[in-house]
C-alpha cells in the first residue's frame, strides 16, 4: 500500500500515542502503533494502548493506494518522523511478504520493521453497559474546583492525586489524605 500524508499530523498523532504506551510491556506488540488505511475514505487509524487505556487517531491522507493493516513500533516511528522537517511523506508499506515500512522524504528514505496487525489485542466494548451523560460544563468546573481542595499531591500514591466521579450515582467525591467532599447534582 502506498500512502501520502503531512509529516506534522503523522509526528503529532504518533507523540500522543507514545503516552498511552507503556515502557516495559507483557505482551512486545503493545510497543507498535496499530495503523489501519482505508482507501475508500482516504484515511488511517493509528491506535496505541496498553490493554487499559485506548487511544485512537484518524488522520486524512493526502493519497492512498491500498488498504490494510500493520503494526509499526512507536518509538521508531516516533524518532523517524521527527528528525524530518514539515514536508509531505510517502509512506510504502508491504505487508505481505518482507513486512517493511518505507518512510519516504526529500532528503531520503528510512526502512523500518512491520509487525503482523493480528497479534494486536482488540478493546473490549462494553456497550450493553455504556450510558451517555450531558453536563453543562459551567456546572462540571464548579464541582472540579470545590472538590479539588482534597485532592493530594503525593508521587508515591497517584491514585489520591484525582477526583473519583461515580456516574453510577448523583455522588462526586475528591480523594486525597482529607475526607471526600460530597455533592449531589440535580439532574
Amino acid at each position: 500500500m502506498k500512502l501520502q500524508i503531512s509529516k506534522t499530523a503523522m509526528e503529532m498523532a504518533v507523540k500522543n500515542i507514545c503516552r498511552v504506551i507503556n515502557a516495559k510491556n507483557a505482551l512486545p506488540i503493545l510497543g507498535d502503533v496499530l495503523c489501519m488505511v482505508d482507501e475508500q475514505q482516504q484515511t488511517i487509524t493509528m491506535t496505541g494502548s496498553d490493554t487499559e487505556a485506548w487511544l485512537t487517531y484518524r488522520l486524512a491522507l493526502q493519497g492512498c493506494e491500498g488498504g490494510g493493516r500493520f503494526c509499526i513500533g512507536a518509538d521508531l516511528l516516533r524518532d523517524a518522523l521527527s528528525e524530518l522537517t514539515e514536508q509531505p511523506v510517502t509512506i510504502l508499506a508491504t505487508t505481505e511478504s518482507d513486512m517493511k515500512f518505507r518512510l519516504q522524504h526529500e532528503s531520503g528514505e528510512t526502512i523500518l520493521p512491520l509487525d503482523n496487525a493480528d497479534e494486536y489485542p482488540t478493546p473490549r466494548h462494553l456497550e450493553a453497559s455504556r450510558t451517555e451523560w450531558t453536563l453543562e460544563s459551567g456546572m462540571l468546573k464548579r464541582v472540579m474546583k470545590r472538590s479539588q481542595f482534597a485532592c493530594a499531591n503525593d508521587d508515591l500514591r497517584p491514585v489520591m492525586n484525582g477526583m473519583y466521579f461515580d456516574l453510577l450515582s448523583p455522588l462526586w467525591q475528591g480523594g486525597g489524605y482529607k475526607a471526600g467532599v460530597e455533592m449531589r447534582l440535580a439532574a
